[in-house]
């Protein structure tokens, strides 16, 4: 039976065949790409003031950072925050915020159409949230964009409930504004804050090999296994 694993970025996309998966992945891989490349032209083709590279960059990042690409926000908006006004940050990033969920919304709504990806609804745990979700929707995908907590179940039931896509993107526009802005702030007081942000980061890079390395290892047979 499929579950919904509020914790685990990408487990609602577990139920896809191998290669399916694989060209997700081949997705993440073009986004990432394609934002450094779009970074590396304005960059060198000087199309924006010097000062502002680093705005435009941020704003690249957050406009793919999402279910499908998992970068963490926080330590990017406080590596800026002492960069640059406040009010372009929470704009620019919740703008971003915004685009990132156009882009996931698209995309899970073209997975739902894979049988093994449609069977979530008939989940229980599903419909039980769903209907807590229809009440609340856009309340719901609002207070998700706020908190800095995984809770991306409530995204995937606005998704695959159908929710209006200019809502959904509008909710999370709303959400982030207050969410970018208490990020920015604290970053802008903080004396440290671009080096907290690269600790954070490399802290979470770390992280993340190494929990794709255990999983790597076990899916090694045991008699394979060097001791």
């Amino acid at each position: 039976m499929l579950s919904i694993n509020t914790r685990q970025n990408g487990s609602q996309f577990s139920q896809l065949s191998y290669e399916s998966r694989k060209k997700l992945n081949y997705l993440k891989i073009f986004l990432f790409v394609g934002i450094a490349a779009i970074a590396f032209l304005i960059y060198y083709l000087h199309l924006l003031p010097a000062r502002y590279n680093e705005l435009m960059s941020y704003f690249l990042v957050l406009s793919i950072s999402c279910n499908l690409v998992p970068v963490p926000t926080f330590p990017i908006v406080l590596y800026i925050s002492h960069d640059y006004h406040i009010g372009w940050i929470v704009l620019l990033g919740s703008i971003g915020a915004a685009i990132a969920a156009f882009m996931e919304y698209k995309v899970i709504d073209f997975l739902m159409r894979f049988d093994r990806i449609a069977k979530l609804k008939q989940n229980g745990k599903y419909k039980k949230y769903a209907g807590y979700f229809d009440k609340f929707s856009f309340r719901s995908i609002m207070i998700a964009s706020i908190i800095p907590l995984p809770v991306d179940v409530i995204r995937l039931l606005a998704i695959t409930r159908k929710y209006k896509l200019w809502k959904f993107l509008t909710a999370t526009f709303l959400g982030r504004l207050p969410r970018i802005l208490i990020f920015a702030f604290l970053g802008s007081q903080l004396a440290y804050s671009k080096l907290i942000a690269i600790i954070l980061l490399s802290a979470t890079l770390l992280i993340e090999l190494i929990r794709r390395a255990v999983k790597i290892y076990h899916r090694i047979p045991i008699t394979e296994r060097s001791i």
